[in-house]
């Protein structure tokens, strides 16, 4: 069994396979990619916060894993809903995507993100939308986003020992607000943000691009997210691991044999 090997002086034993259900794994071989020339470092790898070149690079999810994502805590009140089901149903059904994916500007999903009527729409008939306060709107992001419990210590704790990171977020330009409030540079760049590339997870063509950006090949990477299908398709792409997130604290627990106390 190939074993791990991450930064600093310490020599992380061989990991074991775990039967958690929080824990997805795999070991593959590390494959060698045309595009991985040495002496040629991507922009994206320059601004890695982290010097390994050999040792595996982390990729965190943001949303629901570093920090708390206000969509499933809180919106709907915000929107006077009296349930999440409730605001689902009046909530565009590709908007937030579309907005994610750099498709609509800013005024553009202000106006199309919620129906102005709610229910079924049983005859397909077209329906209007009613526009909303953006910046309101923002200004209730601003004020809801906060870390997960504990990972801010943890993103801390990694990034003290040199070890690779990066941001891989499915989100809207407003991930800008995140960085703005909770100043998540100080661990790890905000390299793949979906808005930027017009793609996001689980889409194959995110994982290769990631890897190609890194200069690395996917059997150095590892994924942390909090969605089950994204862990999923970076494994089934050739991602080295995915931890699918819960918890800090089982996160700490899986990543304990990586980065132990010095």
């Amino acid at each position: 069994m190939p074993r791990v090997e991450l930064v600093g002086a310490f020599s992380p034993p061989p990991l074991v396979a775990l039967t958690r259900p929080l824990f997805i794994q795999t070991f593959r071989p590390r494959v060698e990619r045309s595009w991985r020339t040495s002496g040629v470092k991507s922009s994206a790898m320059r601004q890695c916060h982290g010097t390994a070149q050999d040792g595996p690079v982390l990729l965190f999810d943001v949303m629901d894993t570093i920090v708390r994502d206000p969509f499933f805590h809180g919106m709907h009140e915000f929107f006077g809903f009296s349930s999440f089901d409730h605001f689902l149903e009046a909530k565009h059904p590709t908007a937030w995507v579309e907005f994610e994916l750099g498709q609509l500007t800013e005024q553009e999903f202000g106006q199309k993100f919620l129906w102005m009527d709610v229910g079924p729409n049983e005859d397909f008939s077209p329906r209007l939308t009613r526009s909303i306060d953006i910046e309101s709107f923002k200004s209730f992001l601003y004020a809801q986003f906060e870390f997960m419990d504990g990972m801010e210590t943890l993103l801390s704790e990694i990034h003290s020992r040199g070890i690779p990171m990066h941001l891989f977020s499915n989100y809207p330009p407003w991930w800008k607000l995140i960085e703005q409030k909770l100043s998540l540079t100080r661990f790890a760049p905000w390299t793949f943000v979906s808005c930027q590339l017009g793609i996001r997870k689980p889409d194959p063509a995110i994982f290769q691009h990631v890897a190609h950006s890194l200069g690395r090949p996917a059997s150095d990477l590892i994924l942390i997210d909090n969605s089950y299908h994204n862990c999923e398709a970076s494994l089934q792409f050739g991602f080295q691991q995915a931890i699918h997130f819960q918890s800090t604290r089982d996160l700490r627990h899986h990543m304990a044999p990586w980065f132990p106390s010095p």
